[in-house]
């Protein structure tokens, strides 16, 4: 009895510092501070000789005085969520401290991955509104930023509702930026923006993978190179979708001669 329970006491502290490496790779955390988090962790509650495997992709985390026993979570969706990160460090530094227990972390973490400081179309207006302002700054006038602030909105909102049914990062960029390039060139039609340029250049933003792409690069530099090569060649791949959608929306304009 007694072995069972430190076993399944053992488990608990284990699935608990993977999830939150999950967390933290699921929302755009560099890899380092993902192992450094599960380590710190496990080592506060006694398991010092720890043998972690994070990825983009999946995390794998082992006792080596215990062989044969380890623990694994596959990781289907990434994004960036700062707060998120920010959330999940906190409970590590109490979970590190002993303020909070294994279960007391578990339900936190839990409840941070589900859970935003914003609310979605605040975020979705917010975004908007920075890149309505990069169209200005890049030559556009204010019916650009009109024009700029509904199709980033839309570009945005489109992205989210197809990348929660898919799990190809290429179609949901592809998607909508075809798709606000040609609202860009309509809005332009009609009179709402001057600048088919600075139009669609402002509506893509919300898609580029800045912050994939410099997270890898940090990976590069920390040594993590696998985990680098694979965020980079993602942020390429996301930059090839976008690039597509606006160069096919264009292409068909020219084809249909309305441009």
């Amino acid at each position: 009895m007694g072995d069972n329970m430190e076993h399944n006491e053992e488990a608990k502290i284990f699935k608990t510092s993977l999830y939150a490496g999950e967390i933290l790779v699921k929302s755009g955390s560099e890899t380092y501070r993902a192992e450094e988090t599960i380590k710190r962790m496990l080592h506060s509650k006694g398991f010092t000789n720890i043998s972690t495997f994070v990825s983009p992709s999946v995390i794998i985390i082992g006792d080596n005085d215990a062989d044969g026993n380890c623990y694994m979570r596959n990781i289907d969706k990434r994004g960036s969520n700062l707060a998120r990160i920010e959330y999940v460090n906190e409970i590590s530094r109490g979970y590190v401290q002993n303020k909070i227990t294994t279960d007391e972390a578990m339900e936190k973490l839990k409840i941070a991955a589900n859970t935003s400081p914003y609310h979605y179309w605040s975020m979705c207006v917010g975004c908007g509104l920075g890149c309505a302002a990069f169209s200005i700054l890049i030559g556009g006038n204010y019916t650009d930023f009109i024009a700029t602030l509904i199709t980033s909105i839309l570009a945005l909102h489109l992205n989210e509702i197809i990348n929660a049914k898919t799990n190809t990062i290429f179609l949901g960029n592809f998607i909508a930026s075809f798709i606000v390039a040609i609202i860009a060139f309509g809005f332009k039609k009609i009179g709402l923006g001057s600048s088919l340029e600075s139009t669609i250049v402002g509506s893509v933003l919300p898609l580029v993978p800045g912050v994939a792409f410099t997270s890898g690069v940090r990976d590069f530099m920390s040594g993590d190179l696998l985990s680098g090569a694979t965020r980079c060649i993602e942020a390429v791949m996301i930059g090839i979708a976008i690039a597509f959608g606006v160069g096919a929306s264009l292409t068909l304009a020219n084809t249909v001669g309305v441009m």
